[in-house]
Formats: structure tokens, C-alpha cells, sequence
């Protein structure tokens, strides 16, 4: 991912290929959350430690390359009312 400030320098097909990659990297976070909270069975005090912190650590990241495709989406939405 490139950084924001760059945003208004890169080509638009770019930008467009790069809010792509967020959404299927967010989409691929998802499912992967959704196979570690049906695991657990039979597991024992720490490792159900360690997966309810990969299961944070995973929403964490979700949640910010959720924001970040969608602050991309808003920028290119600007770019396409000005042109």
C-alpha cells in the first residue's frame, strides 16, 4: 500500500488496482477470522490465549485496511467530481 499523501500524484488506474487489493486483502482477513473463531475445541487455557489475540490482532488489521480502502475510494470519488 502506498502512503495517502501520494494519493493525488498517482495514475487513477493505480489507485484503482490498489482499493482492489484492499477490499480482497479485508475479504481474505474476514474468512481467516471467521476459521479461528470455529476453532477451540479441546484446546487448552493458553492456547485459546493465543488465538483470542490472533483473532484481535486480525480484527485490528481488518478494520484498518478497511478504513484506509475506504478513505482510497473517497479520494477517488473526489478525483472523479473534479475531472
Amino acid at each position: 500500500m502506498t502512503k495517502a499523501a501520494d494519493w493525488p500524484d498517482r495514475p487513477v488506474e493505480d489507485l484503482v488496482a490498489e482499493l482492489g487489493q484492499c477490499r480482497e486483502q479485508a475479504r481474505l482477513l474476514a474468512d481467516s477470522l471467521l476459521d479461528l473463531r470455529s476453532r477451540g475445541e479441546g484446546e487448552g487455557a493458553d492456547d485459546a490465549a493465543r488465538r483470542e489475540r490472533r483473532i484481535t490482532l486480525q480484527e485490528q488489521t481488518r478494520s484498518i485496511t478497511e478504513a484506509y480502502a475506504e478513505a482510497l475510494r473517497r479520494h477517488l470519488e473526489g478525483r472523479a467530481v473534479r475531472s
